[in-house]
């Protein structure tokens, strides 16, 4: 018969790995996290040599929450005013350089990403 030691253990690693699972279904800090509903927001379009770039990583500055462009390479950023300095947001995909522009919540922002070569010795 178990004694009161063990189920107390038993239940106390059931519950830290119930924990540690909410956590790792999270890849990415609250990459589809709503903003709340007075935060605003910077639309952006991502392009990769002028083609949609769809799954682009895009983020504020400074800020842990990112959220992926969709098919026509949008996405709304939501802004976090309590970051210091000026807003820029900044947009990745792993065969492109990374491009940043300054926020300007009054129109979409343009991200053009140029791809770049990733063979060793193009000769």
């Amino acid at each position: 018969m178990p004694s009161a030691r063990h189920a107390l253990l038993a239940g106390s690693l059931s519950l830290a790995a119930a924990i540690a699972a909410c956590g790792a279904s999270d890849s990415s800090p609250a990459e589809h996290a709503p903003a709340s509903a007075s935060a605003p927001v910077q639309r952006v379009r991502v392009t990769v040599d002028g083609v949609a770039a769809f799954g682009a990583a895009v983020s504020q500055g400074g800020s842990e929450r990112r959220v992926t462009t969709n098919g026509q390479g949008e996405a709304d950023v939501p802004l976090e005013t309590s970051i210091p300095g000026e807003a820029w947001i900044v947009a990745s995909v792993p065969s492109a350089r990374a491009r940043a522009s300054k926020v300007d919540t009054t129109q979409r922002l343009e991200l053009e990403l140029h791809a770049f070569s990733t063979v060793d010795d193009p000769t």
